[in-house]
């Protein structure tokens, strides 16, 4: 499959505002295993790439690191240091650390953010077990670490927009506007909800646009009075005095 160049770019330009948002001696660390079973939201978003292994992602104010097994490594997108292996990550880490200046480390945890929330607890007990200071056989020395959670830095991130996301934004916005104009001109009495939906999601796959949140629930079709003002899947309600379709979304 052809890398999404326009993702890439977007996950480029997130990923070096989350290091200009980092301080002196912190390191972002994001930590994933099987993305493609459970996803790390932090990874889709400066990253974009699936793992397999145990895979380790530190970010600095001035440099980017990813700690991968050898066949994930071709996957990482350009930007990020890759260092590949095939048994243990413990010692690379630990040197990496080192070598970053690492003082302060910050992990995807939170009690409040899901999307903050990535960092499962057996993993996160993991990484806390490699980077345990003093001596380890290799005879490398690693001091304590002070750790904390990344939550206010992810909120920053996802909060602000960087230029690209702006312009994919408005990208977006003209394309469900568009859309919804050619659906306004072909609807017909008669269609149901379900017909909307449809009509709509084939002219998003036309384009080659995704729904917000899934191919079940978007877009959120309402017709008439009557129909509950709640997320459902479109019934069979047919076209009567007017049509109302709410929460109607596309990304170009």
């Amino acid at each position: 499959m052809a890398p999404n160049t326009a993702a890439n770019a977007l996950q480029d330009g997130k990923r070096r505002q989350a290091q200009a948002l980092l301080g002196n001696g912190e390191v972002w660390l994001i930590a994933a295993r099987e993305s493609g079973v459970r996803p790390e939201p932090a990874l889709t978003l400066v990253a974009g790439v699936d793992v397999t292994w145990d895979s380790l992602f530190l970010l600095t104010r001035t440099e980017a690191v990813a700690i991968v097994g050898r066949f994930d490594a071709d996957a990482v997108p350009p930007g990020w240091t890759v260092h590949g292996y095939d048994a243990d990550l413990r010692a690379l880490l630990r040197a990496e650390v080192t070598r970053l200046g690492a003082q302060r480390v910050l992990l995807n945890i939170s009690e409040d953010d899901p999307l903050c929330d990535g960092l499962t607890s057996g993993l996160e007990r993991r990484v806390r077990g490699w980077l345990e200071p003093g001596p380890d056989l290799s005879g490398d020395d690693l001091a304590a670490l002070e750790w904390d959670s990344a939550a206010p830095l992810l909120g920053q991130l996802r909060s602000v927009k960087t230029p690209g996301e702006h312009a994919a934004i408005r990208e977006a916005v003209d394309l469900a506007e568009a859309h919804l104009r050619e659906m306004a001109a072909a609807a017909r009495p008669g269609w149901t909800e379900r017909d909307v939906a449809a009509f709509l999601q084939g002219l998003c796959r036309r384009d080659g646009a995704e729904p917000s949140w899934g191919w079940n629930a978007c877009p959120n079709v309402h017709i008439g009075p009557d129909s509950p003002r709640r997320t459902r899947r479109p019934a069979t309600t047919p076209c009567g005095p007017a049509i109302c379709c709410t929460s109607i979304t596309a990304c170009a």
